[in-house]
């Protein structure tokens, strides 16, 4: 019989660190809102949209503590977080905040730690929110992720996305957010189904530019039924990089974005020669 396995943990041994440290370590509070200031000599203009969208849509689930300065004379100032200080104002219903509070000696200081504050703060990539929404059972996300699905794309944010993977996941969620829904599904459904016949076993295929300049060509389209039909044989005749090409030379001799361009390119491909056009 064998023995039993023992894990066993060394003890921590403390470490003198020979790093640099600034100011004093701060605390953790309530306060009430109405009570933080907001000073627009460093802070941004205050957002009243934003501010009400937080009132409106109060969550303390992703509430972080707002980072407020205690200056010399007491008063209470938020240099990081001064829409959620608003928001708690106009809401009305919200009596204290958690607040991490740090002695400063006023504008200059907080200032200085506004900006490292936002230096410092790495925006979440596209592809990491639409996988917290598809976790949190979003229902756009969704709808995106069920086309994915019944495409076998896998969704990534490798510029070199390769055969079967698409960077695209703004242009679908954007196009979600866009107007009727029903009609936004469609959209992705078909944008994806055209890609797929015409270029699915080429790599840029479901590159971003590729799937957004699709959707904007299905918005030029009263009736898909033909697109769909005959991508593989009208487009499929085009490698997709060739295309892409086309509307980059075209951009620059135009002085304008790739996606200006790239739909008409494919239109113009798709009715070369043909009596069924589509626009």
């Amino acid at each position: 019989m064998k023995a039993a396995l023992k894990t066993v943990t060394k003890p921590v041994v403390a470490s003198v660190s020979t790093r640099p440290k600034k100011g004093v370590m701060g605390i953790l509070a309530v306060v009430s809102p109405n009570h933080i200031k907001v000073d627009p000599k460093y802070q941004r203009g205050v957002n009243l949209k934003h501010a009400e969208k937080i009132a409106n849509e109060w969550d303390w689930s992703v509430f972080s503590p707002v980072s407020v300065s205690e200056r010399p004379d007491g008063s209470l100032w938020a240099y990081d977080g001064q829409h959620r200080v608003v928001g708690a104002q106009i809401h009305g219903g919200i009596s204290t905040l958690p607040c991490y509070i740090v002695k400063m000696s006023g504008a200059q200081e907080e200032a200085a730690a506004f900006g490292a504050n936002n230096r410092n703060r790495k925006r979440l990539k596209p592809i990491d929110e639409y996988r917290a929404l598809v976790t949190a059972g979003d229902s756009m996300a969704a709808v995106v992720e069920e086309a994915l699905r019944i495409y076998k794309i896998e969704a990534t944010s490798d510029a070199k996305c390769g055969v079967g993977k698409t960077t695209a996941i703004n242009a679908l969620m954007n196009r979600m957010r866009q107007g009727d829904t029903l009609t936004a599904m469609q959209n992705i459904h078909d944008c994806l189904n055209i890609i797929q016949r015409a270029w699915g076993n080429q790599r840029q295929a479901f590159s971003g530019r590729t799937v957004e300049g699709m959707l904007r060509v299905l918005s030029r389209v009263e009736n898909s039924t033909l697109l769909i039909n005959e991508a593989e044989e009208r487009l499929g005749r085009y490698p997709v990089e060739e295309l892409l090409w086309q509307a980059e030379r075209e951009a620059r001799a135009k002085d304008c974005a790739i996606l200006a361009v790239l739909p008409g390119v494919i239109i113009e491909k798709f009715n070369y020669r043909r009596k069924n056009k589509l626009a």
